[in-house]
């Protein structure tokens, strides 16, 4: 009986010590990832243990379980740490799932009102658009995404706008699978795609006919986040006959989805600009103001609206 409760006391205590252990290891892996993301410029091994009072063999275990998540990087000949590329996706993520898709919403219904089409809100993951959010149109025959649905980003109005607004290691990166990708995939016009992206960027909106399917198009603009820098791609999709055979309504439905792209922006702009004034509120003690759940802006004018909803065509 003893022995059986020196066994048992043995290994509750090796279970306490082993959660223990795991417990400090990410807390302390939570302080790299803090520090680094404050940093002004990379940071050294030795400089980063002494600075966490961690000794340098366990201070670099950490950075390398860290790298291989890429929740850290090597920069430089020195191989000094900074931040991974991986902190921006989970950050992109949570703001999306806070911020983007239920600011965005309400102008995704409005516009696919406005229209009789297909909307959809759309982001970059490494290399490939993602489908985060959409209001269906009301004609019989209208695009649909499914939840979660992704492509590649040398393809389609949104895939070629968010393309446009990524660096040039990326775009070459892109470009490279795309020439590789199964022959339903591949990208066989690389050179035109390369001297389409600027001028993306430049007049601010793209356009597709048939790149993902035939007989589909699609006019696409930026979301810009509370930084001004890009976010999301708001894109508009239908049968290429609603859309693009008719140039007036192609213009027309150019400069709404322009429209709807800076109200997105705007939103988020004014949700941030919130959030500082009531924190700034909140730290002098000041109790800030009821704010209503949702605010909808303004509906835009129907006269667009009414050609495309009654399909007077």
């Amino acid at each position: 009986m003893v022995q059986d409760i020196v066994i048992a006391l043995t290994e509750q205590s090796f279970h306490w010590k082993k959660h223990k252990l795991e417990r400090n290891i990410l807390g302390v892996a939570l302080q790299v990832v803090e520090y680094l993301s404050h940093a002004p410029e990379p940071v050294g091994v030795r400089e980063l243990g002494r600075i966490l009072d961690m000794p340098v063999a366990s201070t670099h275990r950490v950075l390398q379980a860290l790298k291989r998540e890429r929740l850290v990087t090597q920069v430089g000949e020195r191989g000094l740490y900074a931040s991974g590329e991986r902190l921006g996706q989970l950050a992109n993520n949570l703001f999306r799932a806070h911020d983007l898709v239920p600011r965005a919403r309400p102008f995704l219904l409005q516009m696919a009102e406005e229209t009789g089409e297909s909307v959809v809100v759309m982001v970059a993951e490494g290399h490939e658009v993602v489908r985060v959010a959409s209001a269906e149109g009301s004609h019989m025959l209208r695009v649909v995404f499914s939840a979660g649905w992704r492509g590649p980003l040398y393809r389609g109005a949104s895939g070629k706008l968010l393309l446009a607004h990524r660096s040039e290691e990326t775009v070459k990166a892109v470009i490279a699978e795309g020439v590789k990708a199964a022959p339903a995939l591949r990208l066989t016009n690389a050179q035109q795609l390369l001297s389409e992206l600027p001028a993306i960027r430049r007049r601010g909106y793209s356009i597709s006919h048939g790149e993902r399917h035939e007989g589909l198009s699609s006019i696409a603009a930026p979301i810009m986040g509370p930084d001004r820098q890009l976010l999301a791609a708001i894109a508009l999709y239908g049968p290429t006959p609603r859309i693009a055979l008719r140039r007036g309504d192609l213009q027309a439905l150019i400069k709404l989805t322009m429209l709807y792209a800076t109200r997105v922006s705007d939103a988020l702009a004014d949700r941030s600009n919130v959030g500082a004034l009531r924190r700034d509120r909140t730290s002098s003690s000041v109790r800030p103001r009821a704010r209503p759940l949702l605010e909808i802006a303004p509906r835009p004018s129907k006269t667009l609206g009414t050609n495309y909803a009654r399909g007077g065509r």
